[in-house]
């Protein structure tokens, strides 16, 4: 685990290494490691003081609302992603302030399209 300072404390960040075998007590020689890059925690970090954003639990209904956008459609993993942010949205009746024009699709859904 990587710790990364937040707020005074240290926040374990996951990374896993491979291309070597730890248990072989072998240098760890050509170990590539994956931790979240430094620039997504500063946006993450950006958008958490942010007082127009925050977390919201998931909404009861969202297992209500979910089926409905996928009534007429292939569920395909893309759709079903897109899908349940919409449905959360919906029934949270929170606006989802979004880039993916594709988004429109969803009836009943609060949206607010942004542009690059």
């Amino acid at each position: 685990m990587v710790g990364r300072s937040c707020g005074g404390g240290s926040v374990p960040l996951p990374i896993r290494a491979t291309g070597a075998d730890p248990s072989a007590g072998k240098p760890y020689d050509h170990v590539r490691i994956r931790a979240i890059s430094l620039s997504s925690m500063v946006l993450i970090d950006q958008l958490m003081e942010d007082e127009r954003l925050g977390f919201a639990s998931e909404p009861a209904l969202v297992n209500t609302v979910l089926p409905r956008l996928l009534e007429y459609s292939v569920p395909t993993g893309n759709l079903v992603g897109s899908a349940y942010l919409a449905a959360f949205s919906i029934a949270a009746s929170l606006r989802l302030a979004m880039l993916d024009r594709r988004f429109v699709q969803f009836r009943g859904l609060e949206l607010e399209l942004l542009s690059a």
